[in-house]
């Protein structure tokens, strides 16, 4: 090795490098929720309340990736053996349950949020009773 090789600041390129990764996947990820969630979103009421739930999920993903990037820079190495469950490891997987509770319950709150209903299709039907009678 030249000196100059020794002192090119790697650990300081590998930082940087990962920075920029876990922005751009935020980004990434951020813009693929909006344009899943935006297709289920067909009213203007539930495109308001897309807006309002991305502001939400937006904060609570940086609060449960914040816990990931804590516990990996605490991890000495990326991988440990598979019995053995790191702090990084638990982070992750409570990271990702929180995703897929987060996303479930954006999607629900959109779909509650009744569509539109021609006059003809708002009749309730209602359950027959014994003899004909509607109850």
């Amino acid at each position: 090795m030249t000196d100059q090789a020794l002192d090119f600041p790697i650990l300081l390129a590998e930082q940087a490098y990962a920075k920029s990764q876990v922005r751009q996947d935020f980004i990434d990820h951020m813009a693929d929720i909006r344009e899943t969630m935006a297709m289920i979103a067909k009213t203007d009421r539930q495109r308001d309340l897309l807006d309002a739930a991305m502001v939400v999920y937006r904060r609570g993903y940086i609060a449960e990736l914040s816990k990931v990037l804590r516990a990996y820079s605490k991890t000495p190495a990326f991988r440990v053996p598979d019995d053995q469950l790191s702090e990084f490891g638990k982070a992750d997987l409570n990271f990702s349950g929180w995703q897929r509770r987060a996303q479930r319950n954006m999607k629900d709150n959109i779909l509650v949020v009744e569509q539109p209903k021609d006059r003809w299709t708002r009749r309730v039907s209602r359950p027959v009773i014994a003899g004909g009678r509607s109850a």
